[in-house]
């Protein structure tokens, strides 16, 4: 048994003795150049008539591509990569192990431009690990997917993107902020951005008005709504406040005192309104100034200050109430919701069925697609138009409503049912002169 033992031994060590010895003979092997398109490669050395190296060799290989086209994998047989040999590369230099077959596959190259028109921001273009600062990307290679950053300055956003040669692979809508391009030809890309809203200060208080683009005959109103039917109106463009005028900008304004921070002014008549307006107009513009919007006169002389007669001169660039057809258009947020900015009211409005029936804060429910808050709810809201009680809205090019000694009012409060905070809902039975739960938004043209 031990003699059996010993000569097993022996002959595995004899054995693993063969195989080291043969690891380390050498023979030769065949070098063989693969087909390729759209380019060339070629070994640095030379080779030998029979094209036969010993294993174990190393050589440098170098892929030159036709114009138009770049490295694109390395693909071997019977070696390993010592240096190089990574897509894109142009050189690598390879170990054979064995019979060895090399080849490159090359592949097609674009430009991508991208560029902003006009000014007001900035577009990037990231692809992989890379980051592009300059405007043309030369030598992308086809398939090459490319993420475009549109980058706005403040109180701009983007208004389109365009495309030539190519097509977004995903964003690249209006408004969108990015888009990707999966490249397969040479393409272009442009960017614009437009204003959206405006910031103003008076004073340590600030506040932002919103951009509402012109829009041609669309509809307004609601059949269902006694004395709000559908009716088609024209606007120019125009902007609005983002939320309720604060107790902040209104005390800043009137040289008041008080303590309610982010709270909309409440108890404002009409008429206080109207004086607002005219007195913030002076504070952004310089008490000299001749973009006052309301007077006292027909002939635009005398701005208003106080008492029962007021006209407007909407040419002007100082701040006003809305027009009921602005206020609307804007609280629809160029959406088709019940309320302002959903279906949903609790996502939007402060009302009967979700308040101890104390205003709100501004800008604590969800905002509509025109970034406008509270248009359905906290406080009601004064509008320009006057009526008669029962007459419908004006409809039209830039339609103000002129029909009685009433002012018209819009939105819903604290105290209102689901109905009354929807975008069509109209109230329009207060004197000018009343003020109970009233407030106002801001509107004007700059």
């Amino acid at each position: 048994m031990k003699r059996s033992g010993l000569r097993v031994f022996t002959l595995m060590l004899l054995v693993v003795a063969l195989t080291f010895i043969g690891c380390r003979v050498k023979h030769p092997c065949k070098v063989e150049m693969g087909e390729t398109k759209n380019g060339i490669i070629y070994l640095e050395q030379d080779l030998p008539e029979d094209k036969l190296v010993e294993n174990g060799s190393k050589l440098d290989f170098r892929a030159i591509p036709d114009e138009g086209y770049v490295v694109g994998s390395w693909i071997i047989e019977g070696g390993e990569f010592v240096e190089g040999g990574e897509a894109g590369s142009k050189t690598a230099k390879i170990k054979i192990t064995d019979n060895f077959k090399i080849s490159v596959t090359f592949v097609k190259v674009y430009s991508v431009s991208f560029n902003v028109h006009g000014e007001n921001g900035n577009i990037a273009a990231a692809y992989g690990e890379n980051s592009i600062e300059s405007s043309t990307i030369e030598s992308i290679p086809a398939d090459t997917e490319i993420t475009f950053t549109a980058i706005p300055v403040e109180n701009y956003r983007v208004d389109f993107w365009s495309i030539t040669g190519g097509e977004f692979k995903s964003g690249g809508k209006d408004g969108d902020t990015t888009s990707v391009v999966v490249v397969n030809s040479d393409i272009s890309i442009v960017v614009s951005f437009t204003l959206y809203q405006k910031s103003f200060s008076v004073g340590e208080v600030s506040f932002v008005m919103n951009k509402i683009e012109a829009v041609k005959g669309t509809t307004l109103g609601d059949n269902s709504q006694d004395n709000n039917h559908e009716h088609t109106v024209t606007l120019s463009e125009y902007f609005i406040g983002e939320s309720e005028v604060t107790n902040e900008l209104w005390n800043e304004v009137m040289n008041l005192q008080g303590d309610e921070e982010n709270y909309p002014v409440i108890n404002v008549s009409w008429y206080n309104s109207i004086a607002f307006c005219n007195k913030l107009t002076k504070k952004v513009y310089g008490d000299d100034t001749v973009e006052c919007v309301y007077y006292s006169d027909s002939s635009y002389n005398t701005v208003y200050e106080s008492g029962t007669a007021v006209f407007m001169d909407i040419s002007k660039k100082g701040f006003r109430l809305p027009t009921e057809a602005e206020w609307e258009y804007a609280a629809k947020g160029g959406e088709d919701y019940i309320y302002s900015g959903s279906d949903n009211i609790d996502d939007v409005a402060w009302y009967q069925g979700n308040t101890d029936w104390l205003p709100k804060q501004v800008k604590t429910k969800a905002a509509n697609g025109y970034g406008l808050y509270d248009m359905s709810g906290n406080l009601k809201e004064w509008c320009f138009d006057s009526s008669d009680g029962s007459s419908q809205p004006a409809s039209g090019n830039n339609p103000v409503g002129s029909s009685g000694s009433l002012r018209v009012r819009r939105g819903g409060d604290l105290g209102s049912s689901p109905d009354q905070c929807v975008c069509s809902y109209r109230s329009i039975s207060k004197q000018p002169s009343f003020d109970q739960g009233m407030t106002l938004r801001l509107a004007g043209r700059f």
